[in-house]
């Protein structure tokens, strides 16, 4: 099994860290505060450095189910980052357009959800 490796587990900790983090009332405000918390800092690697790190993995057990690692990792980090998104909203207030922790999260892929959440948050 995949998850007896703890390389690989340790990859996606980041990520699934920083979304679990951002569901947390005081813990967000010290990640993501609208003053550039840490969670800002590290949220725009923290996917990208989990699927180049297991796309990498020489174990067999990993080259194996390193496709299913992936996108298990990648859903599970981007719905706990849009329920973070909306518990930092709703507890500090800190206004953040549609999509904006995902979008960065999955750099450079996230361009789009990122522009998609500035343009609503405009037209707004």
């Amino acid at each position: 099994m995949v998850l007896r490796s703890p390389k690989s587990v340790a990859l996606w900790l980041l990520p699934i860290a920083l979304g679990i983090g951002g569901l947390v009332p005081v813990v967000d405000m010290l990640l993501f505060s609208g003053h550039g918390g840490v969670g800002w800092f590290l949220l725009p690697f923290a996917i990208p450095i989990a699927v180049i790190g297991t796309v990498r993995a020489r174990t067999s057990v990993q080259m194996r189910h390193r496709r299913a690692v992936i996108i298990v990792g990648t859903a599970l980090s981007m719905l706990l980052l849009f329920l973070a998104e909306a518990q930092i909203r709703e507890w500090s207030g800190l206004e953040m357009p549609l999509g904006l922790l995902p979008g960065l999260a999955a750099l450079p892929l996230g361009i789009p959800f990122v522009a998609w959440g500035l343009v609503a948050k405009a037209g707004a």
